[in-house]
């Protein structure tokens, strides 16, 4: 495994917790490729990265992931890192939802790094879904975007974004596919 450490322009490592930044090369690899295509993209955004695994994987806390450095927790962009959006079940009228979206949009385009799903409040993901519809992002592609974000209990200030394993990661298995619920 690689500790994802430090800071550039385009990405910053948070963690209240010790030795919990270690991810796959595969992993690594992508957040770094991920970062620096979407601060191209946009120039004042920074990837918050929060947990990812320990160093060897393995279980910690109270998660029931994070176990194989494929796993990691990502802040909702366009705001203060990891700022509480939900309230109550409900989400903040002031969510930013376009640069969330391209982020997701992108990093699910890559074909190199396979992403199985972004775990996210079920409110945001209701919220998704109704700004898609407002907002006229029904095409396919929208489609398959939508189908990524899978709501999962808590993710009230970040998201978490499960890539599949490369083929060479001896040892990893994927989870099984979740069945997306449709908007």
């Amino acid at each position: 495994p690689l500790e994802v450490r430090g800071q550039n322009d385009c990405y910053r490592v948070h963690s209240g917790w010790s030795g919990v930044n270690f991810g796959s090369g595969f992993s690594v690899h992508f957040m770094e490729l991920i970062s620096e295509l979407f601060c191209s993209l946009y120039p004042k955004s920074v990837i918050h990265v929060n947990q990812i695994s320990i160093d060897g994987g393995g279980q910690f806390g109270s998660h029931s992931s994070h176990h194989n450095g494929q796993d990691v927790d990502i802040s909702y962009l366009g705001a203060q890192p990891f700022q509480n959006w939900v309230e109550d079940g409900v989400i903040k009228k002031d969510f930013p939802y376009e640069i969330n979206w391209e982020f997701i949009k992108l990093a699910s385009q890559q074909k190199a790094a396979p992403i199985n799903y972004f775990f996210v409040n079920k409110a945001i993901k209701k919220g998704f879904c109704q700004w898609a519809q407002k907002t006229g992002r029904t095409t396919s592609e929208d489609l398959e975007v939508l189908r990524k974000i899978y709501p999962w209990g808590g993710h009230t200030k970040h998201m978490h974004l499960r890539l599949k394993c490369s083929t060479g990661y001896r040892g990893c298995h994927n989870y099984d596919d979740l069945s997306a619920p449709d908007c």
